[in-house]
């Protein structure tokens, strides 16, 4: 019952009233952790890198939510052009992009014109990239 009233409520005072000499060494043991320099240095540092972690982490996911963006601008634009009957050299040139993705995303767009644009972007193989 001592250890957990002391769990509760983890004090100095809780644990000098506490008659259990494990819990009084036991609030020793976390006073010097707590006081030691090393291990606040050492979570200072995994603080700090998790931090740097999360900040990469979040600047990939928002350049690859970018990259994707792009790349369903492009493909929606493919598509309008295929539409009004333009051909991929046509199409490269007016979008000024390069003619082989473009080229790619015209031949995969072909076999989907009947299916919605969600539809055929969701079967694009380039997302897999």
């Amino acid at each position: 019952m001592e250890l957990l009233h002391y769990i509760e409520h983890t004090t100095e005072e809780v644990s000098n009233s506490c008659k259990s000499g494990k819990i009084r060494e036991l609030q020793s043991r976390i006073a010097r952790i707590k006081s030691s320099e090393e291990i606040g240095v050492k979570y200072m540092q995994e603080w700090e890198e998790k931090i740097i972690e999360t900040r990469r982490a979040r600047e990939e996911g928002l350049a690859e939510g970018r990259a994707e963006g792009r790349e369903y601008h492009l493909f929606t634009q493919v598509r309008r052009k295929i539409a009004r009957g333009c051909s991929a050299a046509e199409i490269a040139e007016m979008l000024e992009e390069d003619l082989s993705h473009v080229q790619k995303m015209y031949d995969f767009l072909l076999t989907k014109m009947d299916e919605t644009e969600e539809e055929s972007w969701a079967a694009w193989p380039g997302l897999q990239g």
